[in-house]
């Protein structure tokens, strides 16, 4: 077996929900709160490759702002570098893909999400080959669904959050995160609900300890990206002067980067994002916070069907997982582009058993989407 063809897929979908802004004039906005880049409607970069056999293995970037970005060094490069090489080697694969920028500062960035995206396509093709799910070619797995935490409840108001909450909760649901951090909104869900808070990076030191102090009040279970996520030893102060866990990784590419989270004491709990790292840094990611005592808390934000499948996958054969993010809205969207639908019911995700990811994109679909 020998990969024939790549083709990256940027793509752009309509709004998730009415409640998205409703200006078609830019493209893009930015956060006031941080800087952060935001698009006015999702975008992502998908990625198919095809084997002289005629088997296709489907891989997804998270590429939340310009996609054509990630897809161009696919196509311009990484493409180049695959053609006749065989896809069931996926470790070996990624190895040569870092190694051919590393000595050139492409360690992180897009560069990293291209080869994530490629990544997945060849567990998913590896796994298709043998006729087998990815989550048996790493080891296992070790549980029989993935625990999920809500992120995000739909409402404008403190009431209207706390029904969406609750009606999560009538459905097996324990676990959310962008509440109302009020006492009202904790005597509402019971002292048994999880509760987990993104500062989004938006916090000086000073301000993240003070706040820190609410979100013990409310027994929070963790407090994600508190502070700029250069600021490592920042961190490392902070967990010395709270007892709320810190919660960070998403921006991270790579067990190098992880290392210096862990070495330097700076997080609680790990968060990959399997369309950052791919599958094979991911595990990597989840086998090096093992070793030092740590959960992962995999991130899940804006990716799609293959991202979300990619992330049950490793996060099935993960012994340290925590939870996975989940978005019901991003989810929705996400089933709308697969052949088969993911479920998630009852606080878990299931795990597909199908070979490869078990997932199939509605290629056709995709390909109207394209930028």
């Amino acid at each position: 077996m020998r990969i024939a063809n790549v083709e990256a897929l940027p793509i752009r979908l309509p709004a998730y929900d009415a409640a998205a802004p409703s200006n078609e004039t830019e493209r893009y906005r930015t956060s006031r709160a941080n800087g952060t880049a935001y698009a006015n409607r999702p975008e992502a970069l998908f990625v198919r490759v095809e084997t002289d056999e005629g088997t296709i293995g489907w891989g997804e970037a998270l590429a939340p702002v310009a996609p054509e970005a990630t897809g161009a060094w696919i196509e311009k490069f990484l493409k180049e570098l695959l053609i006749g090489k065989d896809p069931r080697n996926p470790r070996a694969l990624w190895r040569e893909m870092y190694d051919s920028m590393r000595v050139r500062g492409n360690t992180t960035g897009v560069f990293l999400d291209a080869i994530a995206a490629l990544d997945i396509a060849m567990w998913d093709l590896k796994g298709k080959s043998l006729g087998v799910p990815v989550w048996s070619l790493l080891g296992g797995k070790v549980r029989d669904e993935i625990p999920v935490y809500v992120s995000g409840l739909s409402g404008a108001n403190e009431g209207q959050k706390t029904e969406s909450a609750l009606a999560y909760m009538e459905a097996g649901f324990s676990a959310f995160k962008g509440v109302p951090l009020t006492e009202a909104f904790r005597d509402a869900v019971g002292p048994d609900a999880v509760l987990l808070y993104d500062a989004l990076w938006r916090f000086t030191l000073d301000e993240a300890i003070a706040f820190s102090d609410r979100l013990r009040e409310l027994q929070v279970a963790f407090f994600e990206c508190p502070l700029a996520p250069e600021a490592i030893d920042d961190h490392r102060t902070l967990r010395k002067k709270t007892s709320v866990p810190v919660a960070l990784g998403e921006a991270e590419r790579t067990r190098y980067q992880f290392k210096e989270l862990l070495v330097r004491e700076a997080a609680d709990f790990l968060q990959p994002d399997v369309g950052r790292t791919g599958i094979s840094e991911f595990q990597a990611i989840a086998e090096l916070g093992e070793a030092f005592h740590r959960r992962i808390a995999p991130h899940s934000s804006s990716g799609l069907g293959v991202c979300i499948a990619a992330s049950i996958h490793a996060s099935a054969a993960a012994p340290n997982l925590y939870m996975l993010e989940w978005k019901p809205n991003v989810f929705e969207s996400a089933n709308r582009l697969l052949l088969q639908p993911l479920t998630c019911k009852g606080g878990a995700l299931a795990i597909p058993h199908g070979p490869g990811l078990g997932v199939e994109p509605d290629y056709a679909a995709l390909k109207q989407l394209v930028i």
